[in-house]
């Protein structure tokens, strides 16, 4: 987790890259306020599409459906040598792909996942969304089974994934 925090903090900073737009998806929106504490000074906005948010001391399979996070560990501990979640046709049916061109174009790649990335909690988390930029927009986007808004702190499993755009420092 905090290596995926570095690697995006870093990349903006030694590219020298600034007024960055930057899009988190899924498991990647638990990134978005370290990252933003990290490169506040360097992003325009970030949009959360499907993303994920967790409270302060939460992991993504804190707010993941009691089910799928189950998968993930037993996925982990039976075949992953406990360490490693690797992906199947079964997360294809948990993101809703049905159409068969895209289950055929998506599928292949998919990539495993170690499980830490699933178990740790995201570094600080809540007290790098003060130094965001405000929200300006929140639209729902689809459906999925958990997330939450960097708005609603409180909204329990199963809530609307929302795309996120903070307003321009």
């Amino acid at each position: 987790m905090s290596t995926h925090v570095t690697d995006i903090t870093d990349l903006l900073w030694f590219e020298d890259l600034t007024d960055v737009h930057l899009v988190l998806h899924s498991y990647a929106g638990i990134l978005a306020g370290p990252i933003a504490g990290g490169a506040a000074d360097r992003l325009s906005s970030i949009s959360l599409l499907g993303g994920f948010i967790t409270r302060s001391g939460e992991c993504l399979l804190d707010v993941e459906p009691d089910e799928v996070a189950a998968r993930y560990r037993h996925q982990a501990e039976s075949v992953g040598d406990g360490w490693l979640v690797p992906t199947d046709p079964s997360f294809l049916t948990q993101w809703g792909v049905t159409d068969s061109d895209l289950a055929a174009w998506v599928g292949p790649r998919l990539t495993d996942f170690p499980l830490r990335c699933q178990v740790e909690p995201p570094p600080s988390t809540r007290s790098h969304w003060p130094g965001c930029p405000r929200p300006t927009c929140a639209t729902p986007v689809h459906r999925w089974p958990a997330s939450r808004s960097p708005t609603d702190e409180l909204s329990p499993k199963g809530g609307t994934a929302m795309t996120w755009s903070p307003a321009m420092t």
